[in-house]
């Protein structure tokens, strides 16, 4: 798996507008060519958190906002966590309306 690449993609997509989480396990299975559910899942949680380190913001989705609003907790290690929690609660893979989604500062409201 080429993280470096992944990352570079990604970031160029949340530089262009959001992007939701489940945009990202698509990439994860399809472009990385991961099948396993579990490895899907620790592609897709190392992905966020590097994204995160980079800069990117994790958000409401937009079911629930018009604006990009970001989340309070931007660390890593808590929106993984709460990713996995969501997850596996759901058992299942995450879907268009599920957050987090992720986007670039400039889409961010300012009073968020």
């Amino acid at each position: 798996m080429n993280i470096e690449a992944a990352l570079e993609q990604l970031t160029g997509w949340c530089e262009d507008d959001w992007i939701g989480l489940w945009l990202i396990v698509a990439y994860v299975a399809e472009d990385l060519g991961i099948e396993d559910p579990e490895k899907q899942l620790e592609a897709t949680l190392l992905l966020v958190c590097k994204l995160l380190k980079r800069g990117i913001r994790a958000g409401d989705s937009p079911v629930h906002a018009v604006q990009f609003v970001p989340w309070p907790d931007q660390d890593p290690a808590a929106v993984a966590a709460f990713i996995r929690q969501e997850w596996l609660r759901n058992d299942e893979y995450p879907s268009w309306g599920d957050g987090p989604w992720f986007a670039a500062p400039r889409f961010c409201r300012l009073d968020a």
